[in-house]
């Protein structure tokens, strides 16, 4: 039988955990007359030794993360404990699969088959969960979910902990896919998540997504190379980052120069996952969608506009997480500043779900 990630339907009041790389952010959302707006928010830094690289978790660690989270928000306040968390990506496998066309019961059977040929670990050692995405030509398409036992068990030990009660666990994609892809769109797009630590790609094809990767390279590959290149300390180099983006600037005329191999290293992992699915896939892509912490980052969008010379059509933009609800946020998260926060306005998204 599968493991339902999804433990309730309906639900008003919920807030939006996402578990990033480098923070933790929680996100509370409430409706209002034309939408919804942000009731509260909260993050915080997320310790280095939280997770190993065996997959093990420091649960007591990661419920005082928790715990400072819900104390005192950024702003606003939190009304409940009741709470929808993410999966990292990089702990998860997402996978389109696909099967005859069966009932439920037999494709729960069905489904464990077959994602042996898709996951590296033992089936008894990962939870797993599926959902019918649709049927063409007699084969009925499949996303499979599924993330180790022994990490979902420290996460929801975790919680538990922190006094949090935990109603809905999905992987991470499916938060920032929520929030971002507008509902209808049958178009496909990849979605590009900047984080600190990795970067996370997410490929979307008629409302579905199909797969996922993780890029070893992101927002502090950038840092560092600045700090070492222009010999600073790297929170001068992060300071100088923010304010020149990948460009150049009067005090430091050559850093372009100097960020171009990181951007090369960078856009060239991104290029293998365009070129998987041109490969694997008759749908062309329509648009890259640019999200995360490191997103908004000056001229990134120019940079791969440049970088993308045989796509003339490809569209590449930032996401909107309001695309779906006309959402009210405060001051300090308008702008680039909410893209850093889709993961966990997707999760919050599910508290207002009927």
């Amino acid at each position: 039988m599968k493991f339902s990630f999804n433990m309730f339907k309906g639900r008003t009041d919920l807030v939006g955990v996402a578990i990033g790389d480098a923070h933790v952010r929680a996100v509370q959302l409430v409706r209002n007359r034309d939408g919804a707006k942000v009731k509260g928010y909260a993050e915080t830094v997320l310790p280095k030794t939280t997770f190993d690289a065996s997959g093990g978790v420091d649960a007591e660690g990661l419920s005082k993360v928790f715990e400072k989270l819900f104390i005192k928000p950024a702003e606003g306040a939190f009304t409940t404990r009741d709470v929808a968390i993410n999966l990292p990506e990089s702990r998860c496998f997402v996978r389109l699969i696909h099967v005859s066309p069966m009932s439920d019961a037999e494709l729960d059977e069905a489904v464990i088959f077959e994602a042996e040929s898709y996951i590296p670990v033992p089936i008894d050692q990962v939870y797993l969960d599926w959902q019918r995405v649709e049927e063409v030509n007699g084969r009925l398409a499949i996303l499979l979910l599924a993330s180790p036992k022994v990490f979902v068990d420290k996460i929801l030990e975790a919680l538990a902990l922190a006094g949090l009660v935990c109603r809905a666990v999905e992987v991470e994609s499916q938060g920032i896919a929520r929030a971002i892809m507008p509902v209808g769109d049958k178009t496909s797009a990849l979605i590009v998540d900047m984080k600190a630590v990795g970067t996370d790609l997410v490929m979307v094809e008629k409302e579905s997504i199909q797969f996922t990767s993780t890029i070893l390279i992101a927002g502090t590959n950038f840092t560092e190379a600045i700090a070492k290149g222009l010999d600073v300390p790297e929170a001068r180099a992060e300071e100088i980052k923010i304010q020149a983006g990948f460009g150049n600037i009067e005090e430091y005329p050559n850093l372009k120069t100097l960020l171009m191999p990181v951007m090369n290293a960078w856009f060239a992992e991104l290029n293998k996952v365009l070129l998987f699915h041109d490969q694997h896939s008759t749908d062309k892509i329509d648009r890259i969608v640019l999200v995360g912490g490191s997103a908004s980052t000056k001229n990134l969008v120019e940079f791969l506009r440049t970088s993308i010379t045989d796509r003339p059509d490809l569209k590449i933009e930032l996401g909107d997480p309001t695309v779906n609800i006309k959402l009210e946020v405060p001051k300090t998260l308008a702008g680039g500043g909410l893209l850093a926060w889709v993961a966990a306005v997707g999760l919050a998204m599910k508290g207002l779900e009927e």
